[in-house]
This record gives C-alpha cells, structure tokens and sequence, in this order.
C-alpha cells in the first residue's frame, strides 16, 4: 500500500509548473486574451459575491450582456460539484487549486486504467505522466478553458471503470456512469469526442474481441445513466440554446474550428502560443516510441484506427468531403472539429505505453535505418531552426523547442541501446518519467509566460475609478464599448455591469436589439457582442455610431472607447489613457415608470442576485433595464402578476392605480427539475456503489 501511494505521489511533481498561478496569471506565450479572465474568473467572483454578500446561490447574472441566465450556462460552473472548494479561496488562485486538483486526478486515472490492461508500474506511471503534462491539455489551460480541461481529465477514469466492468472486477457497476456523468457535468462539449472514442473502445472490446452483445448493451446504459446525471446542466442549456444566436449557426460557422491543413507540421514542431484547438504535438517521448507500435496486434491496430480517424475528422472541410462527413455524423453540432485531436493524443498515450511494455519483454532492435531516421530529424528541426532565424531575424521558439527535445528523447532511446552502467540507467523507471517530464515540461513553459495578478485585476482600472467618482450614491449603470475598453475581470472587480460581452451563448433577440442600439452590423455568428470583424477591438467599430437612445434602454449610463465615437462627441467628459468616456444623456436609470409620454426614473431599486424590489411605485408602465427571459416572476404587493416584454427584450410590468411594492424574482423551472433529477440520481448511484462495496 505504501509503496503504491508512494508511487502515486510522483504524479504530483509536474504540478509545481502551477506555483506562479500563487501570484500570476497564466496566458499562451504569445496572446494577452485568456478564456479565464473573459468567462471563468468573472463567474466565480459573482458566485464568491452572491454567496457571501447576498446569502443566495446566483441562478441570474447581471454582469454582462444586460444580464443573462446564469444557470443555464455550463460556463458558469455551479452544477460542477469537484470545483465548488476553488471558491474558498482567492481568485485565480483558486481556479488555479482546482486545476492542480484534477490534472493530478488524471494521472492517477491513467495510471491506473493502464495497471487494469496489465502493464507494469514503470510504465504505468510514464502513461499517468504523459497524460498529466499532456501539451494540448495544457494549451488549453494556458488558453482559459477551464471546463474543458477538466471534463478530459476524467477520461481516463472512464476507460478505468469501463475495463473494471468489462473484467466483472469488484464495484463496477455504475462507475462508468459516474465517471461519464462528470464529464458531461464539467463541459458538454467534449460528449461526442469521447463519446465516440468510448463506444469505439466497448465495440472493440466487448464486441469485436469478446463477443459480449449484451453486456455492452448493458454498458451503453452506463452512457444513458451518466447523462440523466447531468441533466441539471443539459437540460437549462436545452432552452438557452434554442433562444440563442447558437441555434441560428450555418453549416460553415459550425465547422470554423477545423485543423487546417497546414498545421500538421505541428506534430513535430511544438506551437502551443496560438490557437489550442490546433495543437497536434504529442510531446517527444511519443514521437520516438510510436514508430515500434505499428505492430499486428489488436490494441495496437484500435489505437492507429482511432487516433487516425480522429486526426480526419479535426480536419472538418479543410479535407474533400470532410465537412460533409462531419455534418453527416452530427459531429458538427459543437463547432470544433479540431477539438478530436484529444482523442489522437489519448490514443498516442496508449500506443507509447504499449510500446515500452513490449520492450520490457524484449528489448528493441533499433536499425541502422532507425538511427538515421531519428538523427535526420533533429538534424532537419535544428537546421530549419537556424535558417529560419538567419532569414527572419527573428528566433521561432516552437522549431529550436521541438528540435531539442527530439534530440533527447532520442538520446534517451539511444542510450538505452548501450551497454554498462549507463544503457542500466537509462533503462530504468525514474530515467523514463524524468525524459517525459523534462520534455514536455520544456515545450510547456516555452509556450506559456505569466503576468501579475494585480496588474491584470486593474486593466483600465482607471476609467472604472473615474466613473464611480461621479456616482455618488449609486452603482446601478451600465457600460457600453465598441472596444472592449473594459476588460470583464476589470468590471467583474468592481462590480461594473456591462451591456457588451463575450460569451458563447447570446439571447438572438438582445443581439438583434444591440445591433441597432450599437449600429455594428452582425454578419453571423460570433461570441463577441458587438461582433469584432478582424479581431482588432481598438479599430474595428470605430465607423459606426451608435444609438444612444436604444443604448439607454438597457440602462447604459457610460460609453467607453478607444477611438472617437461617432454621433456621441458632445457627450465626451474625459480621457483616460487612450480611452475616451462618454455620459448618455439619454439615460433614464435602470428601471423607470412610463404613463403617457412621462418618463419617471425608479430612485431606489434593491438587487439581490435573483431577485429586485422596488419598494415605492405607481400607476403606469413599468419598465426594467433588465432582459426578458423564461422564469422570471413578478408579485404585486405580494400578489402574483404578469411580466410583459417591453421594446422586444425587457421585463416591463403594467401597475395598477395606488402605490404598491413591486419583487420581481428568477424561478427558472427547467433548472429546478433538472436539478432534482441530478440530485435524485446522484443519490440512487452512491446507494448502488455502497452496496457493492459493502458486498464485495
């Protein structure tokens, strides 16, 4: 046992690569945009805040896009239980606990899953420790995509319960839905990539070797049994998504993500820096092992079919015929083809497992051929190394990284090959996970750097202070930018409510409103509102003008850019920096009461996080700077009443003469059923896997 823990616990070194998140923040080696600042940290303050300050658990957000439901974002994380103790501490640190948290979860998974096939401990822990230091997981994590990185990191315990299963081993039945329940709690993109993968592992296993029709049948149930686990995110998303820009993608705006061509020379040339939905490498252990796993032996042929076809589905229309492949099987309902790729590098895990365990049994015979081969490509990766900075000028780190790491991991192998003390060494556990641990970890940090917290905490703090200054008793306003001039972790800080933003998910009628409120044109789907043609946000809207009486509608007080806005120069009160801040002098607050053709601002308006009061109001036409959205209910004076959408989004409700107490609260029902449903099943399971525990 001790000895087992103790092994274990290696899995933990490559974790101290995490030690400047104590201090910093981790963003690609070549992008200042991390998913983490824009989605995940901004979340996890507003549920720090609403926990703390308002004693509810959020189901509403009103941070960005003039609000949005909460609950029925996967983003937003709150159904995700293994990531809830992140939020005891301070931000990002937390986030960062909870990352170390399952990439160390996923070694031991994989770790374990290989022991279940039978290989030895050494090689065991090489897998656990590929798999850990993964560089497309971590391009993920250096890219913010927090859920993503934790949905792949149960992988490998699906694959563990799945062979427990099929072995009939002990406490089995129910875990592979556990396991698949977590993944779809943690991030529903990645079901039809593992999914895929899973079903194609339960026919090759149970079907194709074993015969065993119904007993993968009755494993198939597993997958059905995880998703009714889960339903407290799938099902509040099901509505989200019908009513979101989403559900209006076309054929070509799902498949946007695939690999181009042309990226797959990154499979010997690390570039974890640009897109991570691109990244190929496989890290340069795998490289040197792969070649002696093209063997006539059923896991090593499953392996190669898999990890082949998943590379030709990444390609989505960058391949004749892909595309239409991919829409064919579904697949194209996620928009990233690319995100496959995980499934090639799992694959590759394996295939270099299997190599090392036939090399225990019988040593390689490396061939003259081989030798070359390896001593050509580092020659060939050093050598375009050099010429590309003579030429340029300008050193591409990606190609001097993946030529060096080359030339140690085949040294490895080479040395291996000796006689005496050293091929002795070399031959040995601790030399195999040092090798792909220093490798990795080497194309990891070239590919990452880290800023301070503070500094990124207070991007533009400035123009936040300077607003503020001028509100003196009252934060409740809005702020628009055609130029991101106000990064979200900035009014996530501050508490700052935006009615621009970036998120996947973006109500179809509120981006139609705000491209006539903004004058950006849409010209489809986009995660941006407003949309960013070129991705420049400091220039691309700078021709358009914006309505400030529809902006004011949704309760925007300030309008923040970077260039001169059109149409709104009189309005201009001060400069901060290279941002210009601008007071709509159409602003009517964020509630107001309409009768005739009166305008009477609501002075005093109580939030909490689902739910607003307005002590005092009369008769007339009650309009909130607030979106409509299924769930919201409103009590008159205790009494229940009718929510009627007022200029095509807002909540607006009709008050009867006298004065009255107006509560407006978010009772979404399709988040509670799906919560008692999630509840209920995650009940009956822990029941089930007690029982066979105490059996067994």
């Amino acid at each position: 046992m001790n000895k087992t823990f103790f092994r274990y616990w290696i899995l933990a070194f490559p974790l101290l690569g995490l030690f400047p998140g104590l201090w910093g923040v981790f963003f690609p080696a070549q992008s200042s945009y991390s998913d983490l600042l824009i989605t995940h940290l901004p979340n996890a303050l507003w549920i720090q805040n609403s926990l703390s300050k308002m004693g509810e658990i959020p189901l509403w957000s009103r941070l960005i896009l003039s609000g949005y439901p909460f609950s029925a974002n996967p983003l937003a994380g709150i159904f995700y239980f293994p990531s809830w103790w992140g939020l005891l501490f301070p931000q990002p640190a937390g986030l960062y606990g909870v990352i170390a948290f399952h990439l160390f979860v996923s070694g031991i998974g994989m770790a374990k899953f290989l022991e279940e096939k039978h290989m030895p401990a050494g090689v065991a822990i090489f897998g656990g420790l590929a798999f850990e230091t993964m560089p497309r997981l971590w391009a993920h994590f250096l890219a913010g995509h927090m859920t993503l990185v934790f949905a792949m990191c149960w992988v490998p315990w699906l694959f563990w319960a799945t062979e427990r299963w099929i072995k009939k081993k002990g406490v089995r039945i129910g875990l592979p839905a556990m396991f698949w329940g977590l993944i779809t709690l943690a991030d529903l993109r990645v079901v039809l990539p593992i999914g895929v993968v899973w079903g194609g592992y339960l026919l090759f296993r149970m079907v194709i070797l074993e015969k065993r029709w119904k007993d993968a049948l009755l494993l198939g149930f597993e997958g059905m049994a995880g998703l009714i686990l889960s339903t407290a995110v799938w099902l509040p998303l099901s509505e989200y998504a019908r009513l979101s820009t989403r559900s209006g993608m076309s054929g070509a705006e799902n498949l946007v993500f695939s690999l181009p061509l042309e990226h797959l020379w990154g499979l010997f040339i690390p570039d974890l820096g640009g897109s991570p939905e691109w990244v190929i490498y496989p890290g340069a252990m795998l490289l040197v092992l792969l070649p002696f796993s093209m063997r006539k032996h059923p896991d090593s042929l499953f392996w190669w079919f898999v990890s082949l076809l998943a590379i030709f589905l990444s390609l989505g229309e960058a391949f004749p015929g892909g595309g239409w492949l991919y829409r064919l099987l579904g697949l194209g309902l996620l928009r990233v083809p690319a995100r496959m790729l995980f499934v090639t590098q799992f694959a590759w895990i394996m295939l270099g497992a299997l190599v090392l365990f036939w090399w225990m049994e019988r040593p390689p015979q490396v061939t003259r051929l081989v030798r070359l081969m390896g001593i050509g490509m580092v020659a060939f990766l050093l050598l375009l190394a050099l010429g590309v900075t003579i030429i340029t000028g300008n050193v591409f780190r990606p190609l001097w990284v993946g030529g060096l790491v080359f030339f140690l991991a085949y040294a490895w192998m080479m040395f291996r090959q000796t006689s005496g003390k050293l091929a002795g060494f070399f031959s040995t556990p601790v030399a195999l996970w040092g090798m792909v641990v220093l490798c990795n970890g080497f194309v990891i940090a070239s590919g990452a750097k880290v800023l301070p917290v503070k500094e990124i905490l207070n991007q533009n703090a400035e123009v936040v202070r300077w607003m503020l200054t001028q509100e003196q008793k009252t934060q409740n306003f809005r702020t628009y930018s055609p130029s991101y001039s106000l990064p979200q972790q900035t009014a996530a800080v501050y508490g700052i409510e935006m009615a621009d933003g970036v998120d996947p998910l973006i109500l179809a009628s509120y981006q139609q409103f705000m491209e006539k409120a903004t004058g950006v044109p849409s010209r489809g789907y986009s995660v941006t509102l407003p949309p960013f043609e070129t991705g420049e946000p400091s220039l691309d809207n700078r021709m358009y003008e914006p309505n400030l009486h529809l902006l004011a509608l949704v309760g925007v007080k300030y309008l923040l850019a970077e260039f001169d806005l059109k149409g709104a120069e009189e309005y201009l009160q001060t400069r901060v920096g290279e941002t210009r801040i601008y007071q709509n002098p159409y602003y009517r607050g964020m509630a107001w009461l309409e009768r005739e053709d009166t305008i009477i601002p609501i002075p005093e308006i109580r939030y909490t996080a689902n739910t607003i009061e307005i002590p005092h109001v009369e008769q007339g036409r009650l309009v909130l700077a607030e979106i409509n959205y299924p769930g919201w209910k409103v009590l008159i004076d205790g009494e229940p009443g009718e929510i009627i959408t007022a200029y095509g989004v807002l909540r607006s409700v009709l008050i009867p003469p006298g004065f009255h107490q107006i509560r407006l609260e978010f009772h979404p029902r399709v988040v509670y059923w799906g919560v008692i449903v999630s509840v209920i099943s995650w009940g009956v399971l822990g029941i089930l896997l007690l029982r066979q525990k105490r059996i067994a």
